[in-house]
């Protein structure tokens, strides 16, 4: 098992950036992604002095939605409370006490996409693929 932190978190001047940070499977969502993502969150609102967040990703992309390897060895109700676990996350960037901008480079593809979808901006380089594939199956 990988030890590196999947969300890194810098602070500068009122600015916290979270990093999505598994380049090696392209960011992919995976449920120890989600708890700490939600943890970042939870220790940046008690911080007075953070005035935006940025959400970024590291490597060629910003993400490439659902990790479909945990998915896949998941049964169904497993399955269906991995969403429910993501959710809340999901929504406390929505209701951040601060604006929270998602920065998308290379790739916001499936759930990378729907996360990027739930903060308040979205800021996209220039030839960024955007969307949600399984729509096209």
């Amino acid at each position: 098992m990988n030890a590196e932190p999947r969300i890194q978190v810098d602070q500068s001047e009122g600015v916290a950036t979270l990093w999505l940070n598994r380049p090696h499977v392209r960011n992919a969502l995976d449920s120890r992604l989600i708890e700490e993502l939600g943890e970042a969150l939870a220790r940046l609102e008690t911080d007075d002095s953070v005035r935006v967040v940025l959400l970024r990703g590291r490597g060629l992309g910003f993400s490439a939605g659902a990790d479909l390897k945990e998915l896949a060895a998941l049964k169904p109700p497993a399955a269906g409370d991995w969403q429910r676990r993501a959710t809340p996350v999901f929504d406390r960037l929505a209701e951040a006490p601060f604006p929270v901008v998602a920065v998308l480079h290379g790739f916001a593809l499936g759930g990378g996409f729907f996360l990027s979808l739930y903060c308040d901006l979205r800021i996209v380089q220039q030839g960024t693929k955007l969307g949600f594939p399984p729509v096209a199956r």
